[in-house]
């Protein structure tokens, strides 16, 4: 880079991949159009200089959502007869992102006649082109697309793989639902793809209230055991999270542990599942191997403080390392819910005051948190209820109370104020 780049004989172009990297980078105004002058004034040169510095405008003004550049270098492109079909998926989905939907959309559909020959080179150039018309909202111009490749792809898992995402992220739930039975059968040779089937078939029922189904579907996927595909297994594994099918995605994460390649992103994934379902001891060993690989220290003090009220583990410790210094907690309401229940946990209330404005309650709400944090929040209105010696409303929030995101340190806990609540009230 730099003066160095001279020193390179027969690079020519490193001094446009230099201003390209720097925009990158910088993000500096200055920069920026400094780099955008540089490769311009190469844009029609001949032989590698002119490709690289298209090449590489192209590439800059995307990432950096520069439509009057990336309109310069499209139109080199197309000039010199070298634009292929994902430089126009690319210019659309800036077009989108910079507010012109309606000139998105018609870029688009104008471009479709000239795809009715198209074989793409390999998937990556399927996957940008039918991403492209599913960004404009045109996701069955996409479809089509992916589908009409199967002949040419249809030995690849990849791309079953991506057929069922794509028809995921359309919400054609029937047509998910109908392609996994399909794939049991017709793709049966493929490899790895009875395992897909199963978790297209399960998220496909989720999204249409069908739980039974979906649970059937992700248990036959869990009895897959490993894919042998780590970044796969990760993707599903996520995604059962995202449905709150939490009790499912662990044994699912479990089942690929010895194959996983990225601890930082497996275990991180392995707690939420863990706290999804409430199993304390999966979640104090997902934490203890976040820490081993140095995931994140800021987090790693949060998750101790969440990790220690949920497992009943050195609560008192963990409180005092965020007492110390309240500012390694962001100030979020889902923040502010553990903090008080640590503290009601202790028998010291006065604790969530010292790290809390009060202020952060204005804009709260309980909707908003997931479904362990909304039991938690709840069980903490009940106790600050009992406190209080208000037996008829600690009675109407503990019908609200959904007992089974409770971790086992909290419904022990539960159990105790109940009866207090029966030597109150009794009948209730």
């Amino acid at each position: 880079r730099g003066s160095d780049s001279s020193k390179l004989t027969g690079l020519a172009s490193l001094p446009l991949y230099d201003a390209a990297v720097d925009a990158i980078v910088s993000k500096d105004d200055s920069v920026v159009e400094a780099s955008e002058r540089t490769l311009s004034a190469a844009l029609s040169e001949a032989g590698a200089q002119g490709a690289s510095a298209r090449a590489l405008l192209l590439e800059m003004a995307s990432r950096l959502e520069r439509l009057e550049s990336f309109e310069t270098a499209f139109q080199a492109l197309k000039v010199l007869g070298e634009d292929k079909p994902w430089h126009h998926a690319r210019y659309w989905i800036l077009l989108q992102q910079k507010g012109l939907d309606q000139r998105s959309r018609l870029e688009a559909a104008q471009y479709w006649p000239n795809l009715m020959q198209y074989q793409p080179h390999n998937l990556k150039d399927l996957w940008n082109l039918s991403n492209g018309y599913f960004a404009v909202g045109l996701q069955d111009r996409g479809l089509e697309l992916i589908q009409k490749a199967a002949d040419q792809f249809g030995l690849a898992p990849s791309y079953w793989v991506g057929l069922g995402q794509y028809l995921l992220r359309s919400a054609r739930w029937d047509d998910a639902g109908s392609l996994a039975v399909s794939m049991r059968s017709q793709q049966a040779g493929v490899k790895g793809i009875k395992a897909f089937s199963y978790f297209l078939e399960g998220m496909a029922q989720v999204q249409q209230g069908r739980d039974f189904s979906a649970n059937s579907a992700f248990s036959q996927l869990v009895e897959q055991g490993p894919l042998g595909n780590p970044s796969m297994a990760l993707s599903m594994g996520q995604s059962m999270v995202e449905m709150h099918q939490s009790e499912l995605a662990l044994s699912f994460l479990l089942g690929q542990e010895t194959q996983q390649e990225d601890p930082k992103t497996f275990y991180s994934l392995l707690y939420a599942a863990a706290r999804g379902a409430c199993n304390a001891s999966e979640l104090q060993r997902a934490h203890q191997a976040l820490i081993s690989a140095q995931a994140d220290e800021a987090k790693d003090v949060w998750r101790s403080l969440e990790c220690s009220l949920f497992t009943g583990q050195g609560l008192e410790d963990s409180a005092e390392r965020i007492l110390s210094d309240p500012s390694q907690l962001p100030k979020s309401a889902e923040h502010a819910v553990l903090c008080e229940a640590v503290a009601l946990h202790l028998g010291r209330p006065e604790l969530s005051q010292k790290v809390w404005d009060t202020k952060v309650w204005d804009t709260f709400d309980a909707e908003d948190l997931d479904e362990v944090y909304r039991s938690l929040h709840r069980l903490s209105r009940f106790q600050k209820m009992l406190a209080a010696a208000q037996w008829k409303e600690a009675q109407q929030e503990l019908r609200s109370l959904d007992q089974t995101k409770l971790f086992s340190t909290q419904l022990a806990r539960l159990e105790a104020f109940e009866a207090q609540l029966k030597a109150e009230l009794p009948g209730s």
